[in-house]
């Protein structure tokens, strides 16, 4: 059986947060991350990210499927305000 998610830790990938936009080059490698795993049909999901407005908003831009978060509400009201009509 095939594995159909892509599921990994934050750091492994990327540097540790800062404040700020994500560096275009870390954009640019998580967008092939993300764009080479649904490529081959599987769904993206990586753990151990901060619960941050900008990183949260890096990742739905990127195409992850699903965002990982210890701040369940701050996420609640984050995915509200990007889809209104869900209220």
């Amino acid at each position: 059986m095939k594995a159909v998610w892509r599921s990994q830790r934050t750091g492994d990938r990327n540097h540790e947060h800062e404040q700020g936009p994500m560096p275009e080059q870390e954009a640019q490698k998580l967008r092939g991350i993300v764009k080479k795993a649904h490529a081959k049909g599987r769904r993206v999901r990586f753990w151990a990210t901060p619960d941050d407005l900008a990183v949260w908003r890096e990742l739905v831009d990127a195409g992850v499927d699903l965002l990982n978060a210890d701040d369940l509400a701050g996420l609640e009201r984050f995915l509200r305000s990007q889809n209104p009509e869900e209220r």
